[in-house]
């Protein structure tokens, strides 16, 4: 009996079978729209394979028996049963079949990707977690279907298995196989704009080479924004791209440079750019849905290789919007103690708490998201309390006070003796920060005397390094406690430490590339634009313009200087610095301070009057202009300009 589904013999309700991947492509071959051929390795073959054989006791016993709150058991597990699957036997009358259909596509070279079939939609959540495998030849399509199969048993798929209480029977892998396109140009498109959700305008992203580039953040893409009902492109925002994800010789993917005359250019024309809304448009309408696309150009076609719901348009409508706020080069347990603080005990401290923030973090430094409303809530949480008692600023000021001597005295000492002397530091630094933030919004407050305002602002000058020499202090310890794993105890967390059981090697060098904190939960494999997706949140992005000759900042120190840019964007960059540079980062830190001395003037993102770059361009008399927003991302290191910090204006002489 022949188990192999062809896309034409598929439809939107046989997601029980092929997964919503599988699915929705069978139902857009049917309705027209063009689909790279293929097929569909059912569930059942999964199921069929494993389910009741030996190879599922082993994998029942596996998860049967560990803990499913020690991320490092989940890890050992998931290993364990991806050598199971690996080694696995698929019957001989299944890989003939499925090598039948191969032939069948007429091609060399195609896409493996997983299809997760689950109830109540759970396929969904599971989609981003799952293996895909691109220019899969012959000799490779078996080793990537059971790849596919083995990623539903992954680490980060099982936590989240675990998590939503849904039984592994509950859950199985369909497999596509879809003949490969090798695209010129290639992205995703969304049927309503996915960041305000203005169901009158579609949004088109686009790349050179592979969509993979895309969908993993790794580059960022053309957007096209087009109005629904007049057919017009209502905004173009071109990229540069110089490089991008190519079909290597023999198979598989290899990054490859852009040629330098392409790089900067728009990468759909306007006809293509509408041309491919006609046909995002036919499939939103076919489905009577908002829907997200994956999209492939190649020979001048257009190619659709995946459809889903956009499941979060209701509540993006309806969304908290975040912004950034911050940039930061912090461990991972500084950043917890950051969020500790503003989701855990403000609640003992004022009975309620702020919203969560968002933490993207690339190679340890942080680009840090707080909702818009966050100053607002610090407010009102403070004035009640103090409507409540007069006291409040006093009270909390002093026990604030009392609790910078003790984090004074570790800073002197540069670190802790042992595991259980880090938990308790890092314990004093969340409840401590509570009495910075508090003395941080003290000067904007109405009906507060001045004498509790000039309490807060003593204060507030004696912490203004209190994150830094902090985290000082947590990675000096980490690496005294820890020394086998060198830096990568940047990205240890606080419950790590607590239970003894250090993650691997690996779990810490993925850290260290990317991932996400939010909601006291480690991502990683995951890129924002997808995250803040997933759950349905917003981020007001900082528009760049292409060119800009002039950049205004609020002035810390007045002066007017002329000099070469140095644009410092980690910690180790600082050594950089010249004799007489303009110094131009998101904002220094305590360890900035050598370069300080050697540049002529400085120029941040971010701040405000009381930032340690304001503190010490007064200290040096230096000219200083913060709060820029965008400085990094327009200035380059060699650039002249004129720092003009009588006026707040930044003038770019030559480029």
């Amino acid at each position: 009996m022949e188990m192999i589904r062809n896309f034409t013999d598929l439809g939107k309700d046989d997601t029980a079978i092929a997964g919503g991947k599988g699915a929705s492509l069978g139902e857009m071959t049917r309705a027209g729209i063009n689909v790279p051929d293929g097929f569909v390795i059912p569930a059942t073959v999964f199921e069929s394979t494993f389910h009741g054989s030996n190879v599922s006791k082993q994998i029942d016993a596996l998860l049967g028996a560990v803990d499913d709150t020690d991320v490092q058991a989940l890890e050992k597990v998931s290993a364990a049963i991806r050598t199971i699957i690996l080694d696995a036997v698929i019957p001989e009358e299944i890989t003939q079949e499925i090598r039948t259909h191969f032939e069948g596509l007429g091609t060399e070279y195609v896409a493996v990707r997983s299809s997760a079939t689950a109830e109540d939609g759970h396929h969904y959540a599971l989609a981003g977690q799952l293996e895909s495998f691109l220019n899969t030849n012959e000799d490779t399509l078996l080793m990537n279907i059971k790849k596919c199969w083995v990623s539903l048993f992954s680490s980060r798929a099982l936590a989240y298995l675990f998590e939503s209480k849904l039984p592994i029977e509950g859950v199985s892998v369909a497999v596509v196989v879809q003949t490969m396109i090798q695209s010129e140009v290639s992205g995703t498109a969304f049927s309503v704009h996915p960041v305000t959700g203005n169901n009158d305008q579609l949004l088109i992203e686009a790349g050179y080479g592979l969509g993979e580039a895309i969908v993993s953040g790794q580059i960022t893409p053309d957007s096209y924004t087009i109005d629904k009902h007049s057919r017009s492109i209502v905004e173009t925002r071109n990229a540069v791209q110089e490089k991008g994800i190519f079909q290597k010789s023999g198979g598989g993917n290899e990054w490859i440079g852009i040629d330098e005359d392409k790089r900067n250019a728009q990468k759909l024309s306007s006809d293509e750019i509408l041309k491919l809304s006609d046909i995002i448009l036919a499939i939103e309408s076919h489905y009577g849905f908002p829907c997200d696309i994956e999209w492939a150009f190649a020979g001048g076609k257009f190619s659709i290789v995946q459809s889903r719901p956009i499941t979060t348009i209701e509540a993006i409508e309806k969304n908290e919007r975040y912004t950034k706020v911050y940039t930061r080069e912090n461990s991972l347990i500084a950043l917890q103690i950051w969020e500790r603080h503003q989701c855990e005990l403000l609640r003992e401290k004022l009975g309620s708490v702020v919203p969560f923030s968002i933490f993207d973090v690339y190679d340890g430094v942080a680009s840090v998201y707080y909702r818009e409303d966050t100053s607002a809530v610090w407010n009102t949480l403070i004035t009640d309390a103090v409507k409540k008692d007069p006291d409040f600023i006093a009270e909390t000021m002093w026990w604030f006070g009392g609790l910078l001597d003790t984090l004074e005295t570790i800073w002197c000492q540069e670190k802790v003796e042992s595991a259980e002397d880090l938990l308790l530091l890092a314990d004093i630094a969340a409840q401590a920060w509570v009495g910075v933030s508090i003395s941080y919004f003290l000067p904007s407050l109405p009906n507060v005397s001045s004498e509790s305002q000039d309490l807060g602002m003593a204060l507030r000058k004696r912490s203004v390094d209190f994150l830094e020499r902090t985290d000082h202090s947590i990675q000096n310890t980490l690496k005294y406690l820890y020394p086998e794993l060198g830096e990568l105890t940047k990205y240890m967390t606080i419950e790590e430490v607590r239970s003894g059981n250090l993650p691997s090697t690996d779990v810490l060098m993925s850290r260290q590339t990317h991932f996400i904190y939010f909601g006291f939960k480690v991502y990683v494999d995951r890129d924002i634009r997808g995250f803040i997706r997933e759950h349905s949140l917003m981020i007001a992005q900082e528009k760049v313009p292409e060119s800009v000759e002039e950049l205004h900042g609020q002035v810390a120190m007045r002066g007017s200087v002329q000099g070469l840019v140095r644009v410092v964007y980690k910690k180790s960059e600082i050594p950089l610095v010249q004799e007489g540079e303009i110094l131009v980062t998101a904002m220094t830190t305590p360890d900035y301070v050598p370069a300080m001395r050697k540049a002529a003037a400085f120029v941040t993102d971010e701040g405000g009057i009381t930032c340690h770059a304001a503190i010490v361009a007064r200290e040096f008399g230096k000219p200083c202009v913060i709060g820029t927003k965008i400085a990094t991302k327009v200035l380059h290191t060699g650039d002249l300009v004129e720092v003009d910090a009588d006026t707040g204006v930044v003038l770019v002489l030559e480029r």
